[in-house]
């Protein structure tokens, strides 16, 4: 009984207030993108849906799972393609035909989420880098850590987010895609798969059950992150409109860079704003107008505060105080490969000792060639890193492009740049991986004036 009344009230709608969330938002979808994104299903949408599955996930209601359609599509595949929503049983939420349809929506709405989502989130955007985000927080805890002028600091704050998925207010979800200009029809299909959610839950060897949620999206469907990114597309719109009002103050971390006000990591959001009791009073209001709207809460004892080392602890103490927060504790950072070649190598749980049969570096070989096909971690990670250096050069434009061209690289390029001034330790391993990148990359001239002849390939 207690198991029941608990995940019947988490799923339960509360009622949401959101007409100030949603009065921010701007449409940003297209009639040419709707017009895409309602065309008529192909099989071949359908074949390749259920083809970028993995053929191993758990089984469904149907105890299928996606190997089997995979593996028996010449046979299947018709049937499969003529299966419609209204076809499906509503207990289908985990059923592989189900998957086939949202990843199919999901597959057609991708292309076009860099054009709807801010840039300050950029988990499941395609094209962008979530390092970006990475590359962007560094730099501004950075800033924080080593700023020691002004009268007012800067804070930032990490938010911890009860039951992110569940506490999704249907109301608001669905208000939020018609503001931002999707055609209603697609809003209905995407409604239909929200509701269809019925939850059983396992408790010892008795199951309870069915839960009807009337509020939420569920864990593990292809479309589920991407109706969360849009829906905390209300939280960013209205963080601009309290900085448009001059009510909060992003962290600038030099001179012509863009203000910084929060990025988000999926489920995962971090503000930045100058450390007064004003702002910090500013940033909970935000918090409980999205509560109300959205229905997703912070849990402010598990959040946390870091602040710039000119705030006084007088003021760290009332705003923590208001927030309701800890000061965060700075983590030290483990060695990988080295707990890697522990586990490996380590004969005993109780015995530091262990017998190393064969060094790392031909484990790291292909297996073909006698390895294990381990990955040398070094060489991954030139490889990431070269990839957002790459980045840095093709997309000038993104905020993280901008931020660390004003602060390392205002008069030059990535590719002339010295490592800085108190340069902090992930741009000094973006710049680690910058010869890794010249010896592939060439410029193509145009009219040269974006080229250091001497400085840059470009013959």
């Amino acid at each position: 009984m207690v198991v029941s009344n608990y995940f019947h009230e988490l799923f339960q709608a509360s009622g949401c207030v959101c007409d100030e969330v949603i009065d921010c938002v701007p449409s940003a979808v297209t009639d040419l993108v709707n017009s895409k994104l309602f065309q008529p299903i192909e099989d071949e949408e359908v074949r390749k849906a259920a083809f970028q599955m993995h053929p191993d996930k758990s089984l469904g209601p149907d105890w299928m799972t996606p190997a089997f359609f995979q593996k028996c599509w010449p046979i299947v595949g018709d049937e499969v393609v003529k299966t419609h929503m209204s076809n499906l049983r509503p207990i289908a939420l985990s059923n592989v035909l189900f998957k086939i349809i949202t990843k199919v929506m999901v597959n057609r709405m991708k292309p076009f989420m860099d054009s709807i989502i801010y840039e300050n989130q950029s988990a499941f955007i395609p094209g962008r880098l979530i390092s970006n985000n990475i590359l962007v927080s560094f730099e501004v805890l950075h800033y924080l850590r080593t700023n020691r002028k002004g009268k007012n600091g800067f804070m930032a704050l990490k938010l911890d987010m009860s039951k992110a998925y569940e506490q999704i207010e249907w109301d608001f979800l669905e208000a939020m895609l018609q503001k931002l200009g999707f055609v209603e029809n697609w809003i209905q299909l995407i409604m239909k798969c929200v509701k269809s959610t019925r939850y059983c839950v396992t408790c010892g060897n008795n199951e309870v059950g069915p839960i009807i949620p009337t509020r939420g999206i569920r864990q593990g469907d292809p479309l589920s992150p991407y109706l969360f990114i849009l829906c905390a597309e209300g939280f960013t719109t209205l963080l601009r409109k309290y900085e448009q009002r001059g009510w909060l103050h992003g962290c600038k971390v030099a001179n012509g860079a863009p203000r910084v006000s929060h990025m988000l990591f999926a489920d995962d959001s971090y503000l930045y704003c100058k450390a007064t009791e004003d702002e910090a009073r500013r940033i909970q209001e935000v918090l409980l107008k999205f509560e109300l709207a959205s229905g997703r809460k912070v849990n402010f004892p598990k959040s946390s505060i870091f602040f710039s080392t000119n705030t006084l602890s007088s003021m760290k103490d009332r705003i923590n105080f208001i927030l309701g927060m800890v000061t965060a504790v700075e983590v030290v950072t483990r060695d990988i490969e080295g707990l890697m070649s522990k586990f490996l190598w380590q004969s005993s749980s109780n015995s530091p000792k262990g017998i190393h049969w064969m060094s790392w570096k031909k484990l790291c070989k292909h297996k073909s060639k006698g390895g294990m096909g381990f990955r040398n971690l070094r060489s991954f990670n030139l490889a990431l890193l070269g990839k957002q250096g790459w980045s840095l050069l093709t997309k000038p434009d993104t905020l993280v492009s901008a931020i660390l061209k004003a602060r390392y690289y205002p008069w030059g390029s990535f590719f002339t740049t010295d490592i800085g001034n108190n340069p902090n330790y992930v741009w000094r391993s973006v710049l680690e991986a910058r010869q890794l990148v010249l010896k592939g990359v060439r410029w193509t001239v145009g009219d040269g004036t974006s080229i250091s002849v001497l400085g840059e390939p470009w013959l």
